[in-house]
């Protein structure tokens, strides 16, 4: 298991706190809590399926989703800060792993 579960289940958490304060949005709330509730039954099945390879590779893609609707979504505008803070863990966690399999074939 990683510490990306971890990361997205607090980057969540962090954007419907900080939009439910700015921005309420009823639609953002329930997809946010959505997202949250599939996080955790990620996170289950991680532990339970052990299917490591595969899941480190969903959370990268969940993660730099999450990123991006962030950035490119004006409505989570007063969340970007959260996401720069984040962003370095997320891109060299992903490099890394990328660098793994390259020299692992090579």
């Amino acid at each position: 298991m990683s510490i990306e579960p971890v990361i997205t289940l607090i980057l969540l958490w962090d954007l419907r706190k900080i939009l439910k304060s700015t921005v309420p949005s009823p639609e953002w709330d329930r997809k946010i809590k959505l997202a949250m509730y599939v996080v955790i039954a990620m996170l289950i099945m991680d532990i339970v399926l052990h299917v490591g390879q595969v899941s480190m590779w969903v959370w990268h893609i969940i993660l730099i989703a999450i990123i991006g609707v962030i950035y490119y979504n004006p409505v989570f505008s007063v969340a970007r800060t959260s996401m720069f803070a984040v962003l370095p863990f997320v891109l060299l966690s992903f490099s890394s792993d990328i660098f793994k399999i390259f020299f692992k074939y090579c």
